[in-house]
Formats: structure tokens, sequence, C-alpha cells
């Protein structure tokens, strides 16, 4: 499914609230938040653009790219907020948000990351470290995961998120309760090689002919 082009307080993609709460295989891009003055209230410190996941929540296989923050002086977490929850091999990617000093691609005050790749999330003219990923001390808890390694895209056409064969996402995930019928976002088999990739993508080995002379 493609969630895109919404706009709200928080959550303007997603929502995620809830043991019950599943996303599953979408696109998430294009959502814009932006608040016409500061506020302490957490929805607005914190408003997830694309994702805002809390509360025993999973958002899964995933792509969240090309969200937007704007307007506020406390927002953070342009791609994805979560205060708990889990994320799960998704790619947060090209994500914005256009206010000095303030997280980009992933704010995790909590919860579990796994398998992700949280790559080139910036402020619209800039990429750093700081800005992709930001954590929360004592709260949060990451396991295999990209957040500022070069995940080694295609970056062309269609395949733009895709992985190439020489990623370091590659075979590099940790193989969990995966079973041959878990798919990737595009539905391939989610294990298709030795062990799980890390992202949203499972990179698919190329066909070949044997010749026999």
């Amino acid at each position: 499914s493609n969630i895109s082009n919404n706009c709200a307080m928080n959550g303007a993609g997603v929502f995620a609230y809830g043991a019950g709460a599943r996303v599953k295989r979408c696109i998430i891009s294009g959502n814009n938040v932006r608040h016409g003055n500061a506020n302490s209230d957490l929805y607005l410190q914190n408003p997830g653009a694309g994702i805002y996941l809390y509360s025993g929540a999973t958002v899964e296989n995933s792509l969240i790219v090309s969200n937007v923050v704007e307007g506020s002086a406390r927002s953070s977490g342009a791609g994805v907020y979560m205060s708990g929850g889990k994320l799960i091999n998704c790619t947060v990617a090209d994500n914005v948000n256009k206010l000095d000093g303030k997280t980009s691609g992933v704010q995790q005050d909590g919860g579990e990351i796994i398998n992700c790749i949280i790559w080139r999330n910036g402020n619209g003219s800039e990429y750093t470290e700081a800005l992709n990923f930001a954590q929360k001390a004592g709260t949060e808890t990451i396991t295999t995961s990209l957040t500022n390694v070069d995940p080694l895209f295609k970056d062309s056409g269609k395949d733009i998120y895709r992985l190439r064969q020489s990623s370091p996402a590659v075979n590099a995930g940790t193989t969990g309760d995966w079973t041959a019928e878990d798919k990737d976002i595009l539905g391939n088999s989610r294990v298709s090689n030795r062990a799980v990739d890390i992202g949203a993508y499972e990179y698919q080995l190329s066909g070949f002919r044997l010749i026999v002379r």
C-alpha cells in the first residue's frame, strides 16, 4: 500500500498505537507535519511525519521516505518517531526536518529497531550522522541495523532503494521468526539466500545460464 501526501500535527503518514497495530509492506512517503509555534506537548515535540510509533505497535518490511517536518521549534523524527513498538526490516531514507538541529530520520526514545536501514536523512541542504538518527539514552534497543553506513542503494529509477549485490545489508540481518512464506516489500521471499537482508528490500540473485561444451 502507498500512504502519501497527508498532513497532520503528528503521525501524518501512520499513527501506530497498541499491541494489535501492525503496518506491513507499505510505502510511506511525502507526508508533512507543520506547526505554527513551539509547544511542550509530546506530540508537537516528536511528530513523526512518516510514522508515529508507540505502545507495542509494529511496522515491518516498509519504505519510509521523503517525509517532511517544518514550522515548530521542537519537532524531531521526520521519518519515524518512536517511543515504543518495533520497527523491523524497514528502510528510512531521504526524510527532511527543516528545523535546525532536529532529527530527520529516526528519533528513538524507546521501542526496538531490527534489521533497518536509516540513511541520508537531513535538513534539506545537508546530511549529518546527528540529523540522521538519534536515541534517548537508556530507553532504546537496536539490532543489526545500518544507521550511518552507506547501504549502497542502486539509486536509479524504480530501483532507487533496492540493494546492490555488494551492499553491506545483504545477508547481514538477524533471522527471527522468518519462514519461507515471509515477504519483503515487493512480495519476494524474505530469505532468498543464506540470511535475511537489512532493510525493506531483499536482494534477489539474478538468473544465469550454464553452458556445457
